[in-house]
């Protein structure tokens, strides 16, 4: 009675092997999935001027220091960008924010994203 138990132990083991030997290790990390806006953005309520950084991420098949100098790549043009105060469910302020050149010093991100 053994030996039926042997031989599908056997038998599994060869299927287990042959699957193992067929995996493969190689993995795509780029999915081609849409932009994602990512704010940055500090507000203090004394104060009457409020900066907001507006950039995306990306992904691509060059080097990411590379894309990362490109304004294009992570930046978007023409956006417009609002902020607003709700109570319940009625706006009860909002102002929009006006379009500037960043004028950060950069070493790796496009100083002229805006």
């Amino acid at each position: 009675m053994k030996k039926p138990v042997i031989k599908t132990f056997l038998l599994f083991s060869f299927l287990g092997l042959i699957g193992v030997s067929s995996c493969s290790d190689e993995l795509d990390i780029l999915t081609g999935a849409e932009s994602v806006p990512v704010v940055y953005c500090v507000i203090d309520v004394r104060d009457s001027v409020y900066k907001v950084l507006l950039t995306k991420t990306f992904a691509g098949d060059r080097s990411a220091y590379e894309m990362a100098k490109d304004p294009d790549v992570i930046s978007f043009k023409n956006a417009k960008i609002t902020m607003e105060a709700w109570k319940s469910s009625y706006p009860i302020w909002g102002t929009e924010f006006i379009l500037v050149t960043d004028t950060r010093e950069s070493a790796i991100f496009a100083s002229d994203a805006g």
